[in-house]
């Protein structure tokens, strides 16, 4: 077993409510030294890869598959993949620069998981925020916000 994944169950004991598991999740998978970002030209000399999270725990990732590596952890601990989208973004303060986050939703607040940051957003809803545009969500039962 790796220490990220002891880590990982350690945490869902200590942690059992959501919102603790989806701040774990978002700083475990947000460590520099296990997974530095890398560009997919760098990592897969493609422009563009979306990777699995089996192949970000490899070989690490851009933004979309700190992402989806988020989404499959967080839904192997049992969270609701209803409640969960992977989003497609605009950052408003970088000139529209494109971007993925998590977002996972409680009840009517949105958590947002950024690899650009450990820290854990609540907002309601995700369509209001005014430092990114969402573009496209991506879950596996839905594809709104």
């Amino acid at each position: 077993m790796s220490l990220q994944r002891l880590l990982l169950s350690v945490a869902w004991k200590l942690f059992p409510y959501a919102n603790a598991q989806i701040k774990t999740a978002n700083s475990l998978m947000n460590d520099p030294a296990q997974h530095p970002y890398i560009e997919d030209i760098n990592n897969w000399g493609k422009t563009e890869y979306w990777a699995t999270a089996f192949q970000f725990l490899r070989k690490s990732g851009d933004c979309e598959d700190f992402s989806i590596a988020k989404y499959m952890l967080l839904k192997a601990a049992g969270m609701p993949v209803d409640d969960m989208r992977v989003v497609a973004v605009r950052i408003r303060s970088l000139g529209g620069i494109g971007h993925a986050i998590l977002v996972v939703y409680q009840g009517s607040k949105a958590w947002v998981l950024d690899n650009r940051t450990n820290l854990t957003w609540q907002r309601a809803p995700v369509s209001g925020m005014t430092c990114i545009r969402p573009i496209a969500p991506f879950g596996e039962t839905a594809f709104v916000l």
